[in-house]
């Protein structure tokens, strides 16, 4: 019995090893979130990067890009893309919201789906993902250019650098009295 056993976990093991190389990083990436939405103004354009990796492959795949919500102010230049082995590519994503939307946001839903290409009847495995954010829209005067998220956060850091380098002085200072 446990000479069976052990042929067992032998085999389950020389056949996982055989199959650690197939493992693929293929991924999507995104700097915006449920909870980090991108931030736009009635009336403006904005290109923001979608992140396509081929990592911890040896062979091509390509990706297929579908708009499933909010292709009215999203446009992407191509919906289909080849990537090499080891390599990754920054999609742009080109954003145009019009004056008169009367929405004050937008659901973005990518869908994202990778394959090898074509290798002549073999049959391969594809990974898909889903990518969602939403656009948040305000009127120019509400929302300063280039205020998307840090603006305000590096000032309270500074105004905090600045506090504690006073008080390290002030010690000193009454240290060497």
């Amino acid at each position: 019995m446990a000479k069976h056993t052990l042929s067992l976990y032998l085999s389950l093991s020389l056949l996982a090893i055989m199959f650690l190389g197939i493992v693929s990083s293929a991924g999507v990436g995104s700097l915006y979130t449920k909870d980090n939405p991108l931030k736009m103004t009635y009336g403006q354009t904005k290109t923001v990067d979608l992140l396509l990796t081929n990592k911890g492959s040896t062979e091509g795949k390509t990706f297929e890009i579908e708009i499933k919500q909010g292709s009215d102010i999203l446009l992407l230049e191509r919906t289909s893309y080849s990537l090499d082995a080891e390599s990754e590519l920054n999609v742009p994503l080109t954003f145009f919201v019009p004056e008169d939307y009367g929405k004050p946001s937008q659901t973005i839903e990518l869908s994202v789906k990778s394959g090898t290409p074509d290798q002549g009847g073999m049959v391969t495995l594809g990974t898909a993902w889903t990518t969602t954010f939403d656009v948040v829209l305000s009127n120019a005067e509400e929302m300063p250019e280039g205020s998307d998220a840090s603006g305000s956060m590096l000032i309270y850091v500074l105004i905090v650098a600045v506090i504690i380098l006073a008080l390290i002085i002030l010690f000193v200072i009454k240290r060497k009295k």
